[in-house]
């Protein structure tokens, strides 16, 4: 799993009426040269051979069709496997915000480092792998990939040797992800979690 971080922003400009725009400074006009810039970081700042994800999640301004807004703000997410990436990221994000300052506005970032990279332990994860394999049929158990999704985990993970797994819990066909209104799991499957865990500590136990 990838390091997980926030940041929360306003592009600052001067409010005023609709119809005097050239009086006022518009910040939606001024987030307009920001949004492009941030999101213009991961395929034209980050080499291309490594991952990374910068998501706005939030956008929120004015109160009224006809005032033009003093500011802007907007939070979102980032995410990196690699330190050095994790940083760039942060140092970009600043530069695109700065935007504002060259169009006459201002702003404001606050940076919220999250969660590190969760990295499992090779010996542990093929351990819990072996178990799984055992209890449920090799044919249950596959290897995942990396994952941006962030994990407190990795916390754990830092402390003593860990292994990350995940247990498959769809309904049906249909697909119910992670923040979705429809989000839902087969809450069957939950004992077979319990199972595979239960059996890895027993198993490791018994071998020390």
């Amino acid at each position: 799993n990838a390091a997980a971080d926030s940041f929360y922003g306003s592009v600052i400009g001067m409010g005023g009426h609709g119809a005097f725009p050239h009086r006022a400074l518009d910040a939606v006009w001024l987030t307009s040269f920001v949004l492009p810039a941030i999101y213009g970081i991961v395929p034209r700042r980050i080499d291309p051979t490594r991952q990374a994800v910068i998501s706005v999640g939030t956008i929120s301004a004015g109160t009224a069709t006809n005032i033009l807004p003093p500011k802007v703000d907007l939070s979102g997410t980032i995410r990196a496997f690699e330190p050095e990436v994790r940083q760039q990221l942060h140092d970009e994000l600043e530069r695109a915000f700065a935007l504002a300052r060259e169009m006459g506005g201002d702003y404001t970032l606050r940076h919220v480092w999250g969660y590190p990279p969760n990295v499992n332990n090779t010996e542990a994860a093929t351990f819990i792998r072996t178990v799984a394999a055992d209890l449920l049929g090799p044919e249950q158990v596959e290897r995942k990939g990396l994952s941006m999704a962030g994990e407190d985990f990795a916390y754990m993970a830092q402390k003593a040797r860990g292994g990350f797994i995940n247990i498959g819990a769809a309904i049906g066909d249909k697909p119910r992800p992670h923040h979705n209104p429809l989000f839902d799991i087969d809450e069957s499957i939950l004992c077979v979690g319990s199972a595979v865990l239960a059996e890895t500590v027993k198993r490791y136990l018994s071998e020390q």
